[in-house]
């Protein structure tokens, strides 16, 4: 007798039972007696729903759920193949840039900063980045200080004039 694929797989029973539900659901709209166009891409997604349910693939068989639901609301029903994969690429291009902002986070020396044995090197880089900051600003704040007695100069020279 022939093993079901979640019999092999020693999944969790609510992992082994969410595979089952979803294939059904996938297996009933994709079913080639129920879509006459064998063909075209339901044949396509019949097949990687089947390939996906023998090797037990969640994630795949979620997104075969997700792609084979049929739109309730009228104004999904009407939108254009070109404005999902266009949402799509958007979503991939947005998930790009967070993994790229998170590997560079990863490489901050706060990052690891709780597992650090010797936080002593880590305070020193950061003191000194306190002081640098520091001293900017109070050089920033003394340029624009004598900007304002530049201009108040020159505002009493006109009134002076007047």
């Amino acid at each position: 007798m022939r093993k079901k694929p979640t019999e092999i797989g020693g999944l969790k029973p609510a992992a082994q039972e969410e595979i089952n539900r979803l294939f059904r659901l996938s297996a009933r709209r994709l079913h080639p007696d129920e879509i006459p166009d064998s063909a075209g891409q339901a044949s396509e997604l019949w097949h990687c729903l089947q390939n996906a349910y023998q090797r037990l693939d969640l994630e795949r068989l979620r997104l075969s759920s997700v792609l084979t639901e049929q739109p309730c609301d009228p104004v999904a029903a009407k939108t254009h193949l070109i404005e999902i994969r266009s949402a799509r690429d958007r979503l991939r291009h947005a998930a790009d840039k967070a993994q790229q902002k998170l590997a560079t986070a990863k490489k901050h020396p706060s990052w690891n900063f709780t597992r650090l044995a010797d936080r002593s090197i880590a305070l020193a880089a950061a003191r000194r980045q306190v002081e640098t900051d520091i001293e900017l600003l109070a050089r920033e704040q003394m340029h624009l200080e004598q900007s304002v007695a530049n201009w108040s100069r020159a505002a009493r020279g006109l009134m002076r004039t007047w």
